[in-house]
This record gives C-alpha cells, sequence and structure tokens, in this order.
C-alpha cells in the first residue's frame, strides 16, 4: 500500500509541473523575441537566426521555472486528491500521510539533479552556441557592409579599429563619398585616416581583397603632456601646445587586407559559464578560479531550490484547509521561493570567494538551514494535509 500514494500523485503532479513549464518558457520567449529580432538584425541576422537565439534560450528558463512549476504541480495536485478525500481512504487503509512527506522529498531530490543536469550540461552548450551565433551574424553585417553597397551611415567596430562610412546618394561611381577610421593606440599616440571616396574589389586567388581610396589622408601623432592635462581639467598647467604629427597624403592608393585578419579569429575557446561539469571541476582543482566557484555557486543555489519547492507546496497544502489559508498559502509561498532564490545565490556567491571547500560546508549549511524548518513546520501541521478543506465560512 505505500506505492498507493506515489500511484495517485505522479502522474497529475507531472502533468502539472510540465504545463506551469511550458507556459514559463511561451512568456518568456514570446518576451525575449521581440529584443533578440532586433540584436539579430543589429548584428546582420535574420528572423531565423532570432528564432534560433529565442530556442537556445530555452534550457536556461527551463532552470529558472523548475522550482516554481514544482510549487505549483505538487500545491494543487495534493490540494486535488486531498478535496476528493483519497487521503482519508489511504489513511484507513493503513498509509501513513507520512508517504506525502517521503514523496515530495523524492520528487525534490530528483528534479534538483534534473536542474543541476540542465545548468551544468546543457546551458553551457547554449550559451556557447549563442555566443558563436553573434560572432557569425556581426561577420557577415560586417563583411555586407564592406563589400556592398552601402545605403546609409555605417559606423563599426572591428578589432583594432572603428571606422566609419558615409553614403552620398548623388553620387554614382564610388561606392561611398566618405570613409574615416580610428585605430585604437595607447595613449598619449593617436591614428587616424581619411578618404573621399573607396571600393573593396575581391577576393582574389589567394582569397583577399583590395580596398581602393581616393583622396587618402593618414594621420599619426600624440597629445602633449600640457594639452592632456588641460583636457582632463588641471587648470594649474596653462597654456597649450601645437599638436606635432605626421600626415601621409595620397591622390589614389589600394591596400590589401584579409577578412579572416580584419574581423579577428572566432574564439571557440569555452568560457567559465560554457565549461561543462567536468572541465569546470578540473579549472577549479587547477587554478581555485573565483569565477568558476561562483558560477559552481549559482547552479547549487538553483538545485537546491527543488526540493524546497516540493515540501513548501507540502506545507502550503495543509495550511490551505481554512479560507485565509486557501487565500495566502500559495502566493507566501511562491513569495519564499523566489526570496529564497536570491538569498541562496548571494549566500554561495559569498561563501565562494572563500574557495572550494568553504563553498561545500557552505552549501551543506544552506540545504539544512532551508529544509529543517519546512520539514518542522510539517510535522506540525501535516496532518492537516489529509483533511477536506472546511467551508468558505471557517
Amino acid at each position: 500500500m505505500p506505492e498507493t500514494i506515489t500511484k495517485l500523485l505522479i502522474f497529475p503532479t507531472f502533468l502539472l509541473v510540465v504545463g506551469v513549464i511550458l507556459c514559463a518558457e511561451a512568456v518568456f520567449m514570446a518576451e525575449s523575441f521581440t529584443g533578440l529580432l532586433e540584436l539579430a538584425h543589429q548584428s546582420g541576422g535574420s528572423t531565423f537566426d532570432a528564432m534560433k537565439l529565442v530556442m537556445l534560450k530555452a534550457p536556461e528558463i527551463l532552470d529558472f521555472a523548475i522550482p516554481i512549476a514544482l510549487l505549483v504541480g505538487v500545491y494543487f495536485s495534493v490540494s486535488t486528491l486531498r478535496d476528493e478525500r483519497a487521503f482519508i481512504v489511504c489513511a484507513a487503509a493503513g498509509v501513513s500521510w507520512i508517504r506525502l512527506v517521503v514523496f515530495a522529498g523524492v520528487l525534490g531530490g530528483l528534479s534538483a539533479l534534473i536542474s543541476f543536469g540542465v545548468s551544468g550540461f546543457v546551458i553551457p552548450q547554449t550559451l556557447h552556441l549563442q555566443r558563436m551565433a553573434l560572432f557569425e551574424m556581426t561577420a557577415q553585417q560586417t563583411t555586407s557592409q564592406l563589400l556592398h553597397h552601402v545605403e546609409t551611415k555605417t559606423i563599426q567596430h572591428v578589432p583594432g579599429m572603428t571606422f566609419i562610412s558615409i553614403h552620398d546618394p548623388l553620387t554614382k561611381d564610388m561606392q561611398s563619398d566618405g570613409l574615416f577610421v580610428h585605430f585604437d593606440t595607447d595613449a598619449p599616440t593617436w591614428h587616424v585616416s581619411l578618404a573621399d571616396d573607396w571600393v573593396v574589389t575581391g577576393p582574389g586567388e589567394d582569397g583577399t581583397y583590395q580596398v581602393h581610396l581616393r583622396n587618402f589622408r593618414d594621420y599619426t601623432g600624440s597629445v602633449h603632456p600640457n594639452n592632456l592635462a588641460l583636457i582632463e581639467g588641471e587648470d594649474k598647467m596653462a597654456g597649450a601646445e601645437t599638436p606635432q604629427f605626421s600626415s601621409l597624403l595620397v591622390k589614389e592608393t589600394a591596400i590589401e587586407f584579409n577578412l579572416q585578419t580584419l574581423l579577428g579569429e572566432k574564439d571557440e575557446d569555452r568560457q567559465i559559464d560554457e565549461l561543462f561539469l567536468g572541465r569546470l571541476a578540473k579549472t577549479l582543482a587547477t587554478t581555485d578560479s573565483g569565477t568558476a566557484l561562483k558560477t559552481l555557486a549559482d547552479k547549487i543555489a538553483r538545485a537546491l531550490l527543488c526540493p524546497f519547492a516540493t515540501l513548501t507546496a507540502l506545507l502550503a497544502t495543509a495550511l490551505s484547509t481554512r479560507r485565509w489559508g486557501r487565500q495566502t498559502a500559495l502566493p507566501l509561498a511562491a513569495v519564499a521561493l523566489l526570496s529564497l532564490d536570491v538569498a541562496s545565490q548571494t549566500f554561495l556567491r559569498w561563501a565562494a570567494t572563500g574557495g572550494a571547500v568553504t563553498l561545500a560546508n557552505g552549501s551543506l549549511a544552506l540545504l539544512v538551514v532551508i529544509l529543517l524548518p519546512v520539514l518542522g513546520l510539517i510535522g506540525f501541521f501535516g496532518e492537516r494535509v489529509v483533511l477536506p478543506r472546511m467551508g468558505d465560512n471557517a
């Protein structure tokens, strides 16, 4: 008979949890689609690219939604069976209400493993794919602006430089009417180039391109310390000096370049938040990276919410037999869950600053602190969970 409770609860709880997760996925994905669509278009992508980015966000939404879905699913499935007096029948057959606590605890533990698996293996892969997709879209946009007709003013950043091109629709013989390039240099030096007209041809057999420049000017120089002091507002160093710079003026010239060099190499090495759990553990063992520990702390904090959610849902059900409890139990449980999400991440991130051992001890302490009070309250009010709710005047 002990498995009767599990048989009664597992299917309706599963349906409710899946339903809440799907609703959360739909809401968050719909909300983020417009922003990602704009980001994709700004990066040279299409609507399909935006949809791809939205789908890659799904595992992050899933990890966030699991605890709240467990809270809602367990609360309503247990409440429905209680009001149908199913638990009274089980109690008459000798099945203790403690089996409900066991069910909630096991479900919370298994869900914590799922959450930890999603955040440890699925989300790192999707984050890596998102970064690669954004790089590809940015590279496509830059390439398109360089090689094709430019209709408007364009400001583009590439590794080592920023270029601005302005198109004049009245000019027919050249691709663009103006080009300004600012090269990244260490202060106080500076380096800029200008051209009245420019056009890119290629690629050649070796894959290189040529930019043909008309009325090309190149200027390099440095800011005098006195001028730099004036710019920074240090009035005590008065008196501007004549700027010193060198210039190069050419009527027409062509410069060869490689797109791969211009755009920079694609960084396919995984960043800390893109590492799978195994590689993240190796990072901790070799460097004890503070960023890696904080990443791990976030994963642990989110996983620990799962058993808290299921047990809190059971407690909320026990407190909802009267009218005031039906109106406040579930909202208060949701507030407690969301508050714990913020508090646990803050605490474990602080514990991570002390190293891996401190993080492990902090995680165990947090597990005890969040579960013992809930279990204590369930032990005090738990028998109410099998009693049908009273009338609206109770």
